[in-house]
């Protein structure tokens, strides 16, 4: 099971945040636990020409960061 939402702050900006409960408990199974697990959030901001996006989810104790510009 993978839960979302998508939170419109305006018309033109976004958050987002989800969890991968599968994702989350193969993580956790070797003790390397950040407590995040499974999470991820991003945010979109949207302009006329241009749409800027970033994205961010835990991996045990790191993180893994995307980012895109669209014209």
């Amino acid at each position: 099971i993978v839960l979302g939402t998508q939170l419109y702050l305006s018309e033109k900006c976004t958050i987002q945040a989800g969890y991968n409960f599968q994702r989350g408990y193969d993580l956790n199974a070797y003790n390397f636990t950040s407590g995040f697990n499974g999470f991820s959030f991003g945010a979109s901001l949207l302009l006329k020409k241009l749409h800027v996006h970033y994205a961010t989810g835990f991996y045990q104790q790191s993180l893994f960061h995307h980012f895109s510009i669209t014209l």
